[in-house]
């Protein structure tokens, strides 16, 4: 059994404790700069609520944009395959036994 969970709001669109996290979720999710944290008793989310540290969860963590800062650059010895990306994970995985290149990779 779990035990019950409070949740304080100190940033959202209605600061507060609440006894659930759908009705907490309601005042964090989309609100910029939302802060947030559970507890396991009233008093320890009463207490946080007072004075909230800076660093909490992030209901919509940021997303990766811009280039990628990986070298692309072909390696000697090394196959090189360019795609889309419209085939990931289509068919899976692939074993090759025998191998299907010799020691020269052809």
């Amino acid at each position: 059994m779990t035990s019950k969970k409070y949740y304080a709001v100190a940033s959202g669109r209605k600061p507060g404790i609440y006894d659930n996290w759908p009705a907490a979720q309601a005042q964090v999710t989309g609100y910029p700069g939302a802060k947030f944290k559970g507890f396991p008793t009233r008093k320890a989310a009463d207490a946080w609520l007072k004075k909230p540290t800076t660093r909490q969860p992030s209901v919509n963590p940021p997303r990766k944009t811009g280039p990628s800062n990986s070298d692309t650059t072909p390696k000697a010895g090394e196959v090189t395959i360019y795609t889309d990306g419209s085939a990931r994970y289509n068919p899976g995985p692939v074993f090759l036994d025998p191998p299907a290149f010799g020691p020269d990779g052809f």
